[in-house]
């Protein structure tokens, strides 16, 4: 074959770029022979660099496999070599059945991956709404024998016009939310993108590079989910301004990751997959030892020309997510108003009369001992959302809920669990300025190559993929009891026998010792009801989630903290716990 000099010309050119980068690549510590499933690639972009080594160097084959190869520098990891080498050695003596336990779970793959498309839906919203199978506190206490004698009684001819107005009301705060909120966030959030844009181009650390991933729209219907989220909130416990600025800016990442997920095409490879390894879950007899190779063989037969399901993405650091917290805060606090007329009758000659009020004001904690803000509702917007319904739905990330389909087996400490929720198997205690070799005295025993002691990895992934039921019959035992009160002995909060929580102003007249005995006595109660208030919010997430799953079935992904121990990973519902928990479900 005759090679002109022009292009003679340019194939010396690009073996000598192709030389460059694989030099470059080998600085950086990264091996493109060894290990190159493992890092970050687009869609049939691996044709391509297999296309590039070979044109530099036809008789070096790479190494096209998934599973781990070990670490260039072993000097590093002998201490942890003679660790997990007498960790290893025990695990690997233990008896694998070739039955399959689980393949009757489902009653095909094609049952699998119908299910796994349910939870990727729903990680793909970011929230899922549960309706509570409790009243609320302050409902609950109107219950209370003491309290009700307080409380004005409603006849039955005023509950039936409350339930008459209540679609109205829920579609006025639709209309109000849908055209008056999107119109006020979105001016808002535009003029806020300018005054951003003009601090990053001179140099200043804004928020503004987060705020430009996604469309605007999507940024105004989180901060509507937000305002949500706080009404729903208040009923259940006082929101602190920090945290809440943390988990809006969180909420923004999740958003962030799914989004790009998407346009890379991440999710569509997902999809593929996991169809793969519903073939491996289902099969009655085990092809493969353990669900990582069974997942790892799904990956190595989808490989040429699927993208990387892990880009390495630098996840935000708490400050970022502050920082964009503040930002959707600013926008809410300072912008959005409501129409605080919308309660009332119309006016027949004014019909579109408004009398706008913020939505969202401040108030300092009560606690002398802790000086930060709390965000509240503006009390004619919570009676708003009260009639019309919208405040009795708890909403929780999908990370804090079970899965409605086998977890993603981890290959490795950072990939698997939830499907595109980020997640950890080990749970570190970092400083939130921790990066790896910054300080020495935070890095712990976790800190360990896995491909030396992959069995800690399979143990995980078999206690995920135990399937769970929910006992319907101590369920519904368990319902009764906290309707009627709750009872201690159950370990469930009563709130039967609390009392009214008497007035904090007291009459100056009284001597000294009479105001300081009132005064601990309106603390004393006040704590009681705060204390309450707490344990009842965590059982009504804890009945709320195993009423909403109580027909499906369901998985826990697990992770283990630094002892070696593990633990499910959604917080609010699992198997662990007090032993009247753990009757709430069998498997």
């Amino acid at each position: 074959l005759k090679i002109s000099p022009d292009e003679r010309l340019l194939y010396t050119f690009v073996e000598a770029k192709i030389f460059e980068m694989i030099a470059l690549a080998e600085n950086h510590g990264i091996n493109v022979y060894d290990g190159l499933l493992r890092y970050p690639r687009g869609k049939n972009s691996l044709e391509k660099i297999l296309t590039a080594l070979l044109f530099v160097n036809i008789d070096r084959r790479p190494n096209l496999n998934f599973l781990t190869s070990l670490p260039l520098d072993s000097s590093r990891y002998s201490k942890s070599i003679e660790i997990t080498n007498r960790v290893s050695s025990v695990l690997d003596k233990a008896p694998l059945s070739p039955e399959n336990l689980f393949y009757e779970v489902f009653q095909s793959p094609n049952t699998m991956v119908e299910a796994f498309k349910e939870q990727l839906r729903l990680e793909s919203q970011g929230q899922v709404q549960i309706p509570p199978a409790l009243p609320f506190f302050e409902e609950m206490l109107k219950d209370a024998p003491q309290i009700a004698k307080t409380l004005p009684q409603h006849s039955q001819s005023q509950q039936k016009i409350h339930r008459s107005h209540r679609q109205q009301m829920r579609k006025l705060l639709e209309t109000e939310q849908n055209t008056n909120w999107c119109r006020q966030l979105t001016s808002a959030f535009e003029a806020a993108l300018q005054r951003l844009k003009s601090a990053h181009t001179q140099g200043q650390i804004t928020a503004y590079p987060f705020l430009k991933i996604l469309p605007k729209k999507s940024y105004v219907d989180l901060m509507i989910q937000a305002v949500n989220t706080i009404v729903t909130d208040t009923e259940l416990q006082h929101v602190s301004r920090s945290l809440f600025l943390l988990q809006l800016g969180e909420r923004v990442e999740s958003a962030c990751l799914v989004w790009r997920k998407q346009n890379a095409g991440i999710i569509d490879e997902l999809v593929n997959v996991y169809k793969i390894y519903a073939d491996f879950f289902t099969a009655p007899k085990r092809k493969l030892e353990h669900f990582r190779e069974m997942w790892l063989r799904a990956l190595q037969m989808n490989a040429e020309s699927g993208v990387s399901l892990d880009p390495e993405w630098p996840k935000w650091s708490n400050q970022i997510c502050m920082m964009v917290g503040q930002e959707l805060y600013r926008i809410l606090y300072d912008h959005l108003t409501f129409n605080t007329r919308a309660l009332k009758p119309q006016d027949p000659e004014n019909p579109h009369l408004r009398q706008d009020a913020p939505v969202l004001f401040e108030v300092t904690s009560d606690d002398p001992g802790a000086a930060h803000y709390e965000i509240r509702v503006h009390p004619i917007l919570l009676k708003w959302y009260k009639a019309s319904g919208r405040h009795a739905s708890l909403v929780f990330n999908p990370t804090e809920l079970p899965m409605l389909c086998p977890p993603l087996p981890w290959i490795d400490t950072k990939q698997g669990g939830y499907l595109l929720s980020s997640s950890d198997a080990t749970r570190f205690i970092r400083k939130t300025t921790y990066f790896p070799g910054a300080d020495a005295a935070a890095d712990d025993d976790l800190d360990f190559d896995i491909s030396m002691i992959p069995r800690v990895l399979d143990s995980l992934n078999t206690l995920a993929a135990c399937p769970w039921k929910v006992n319907q019959p101590i369920l519904d035992v368990m319902l009764l009891v906290a309707r009627g009160g709750g009872e201690k002995s159950l370990s469930m909060p009563e709130t039967k026998s609390l009392i009214p929580v008497p007035r904090k102003i007291f009459d100056r007249t009284l001597p000294r010792e009479e105001r300081i005995s009132a005064y601990r006595q309106f603390m004393n109660i006040r704590k009681i009801h705060d204390e309450t208030r707490s344990l009842w919010a965590t059982e009504m997430y804890r009945l709320s989630i195993a009423n909403e799953y109580r027909n499906k079935v369901f998985w826990f992904p697990h992770s283990m903290d630094f002892r070696g121990r593990v633990y499910p990973c959604p917080p609010h519902f699992h198997h662990m716990g007090e032993s009247i928990v753990f009757h709430y479900l069998f498997n």
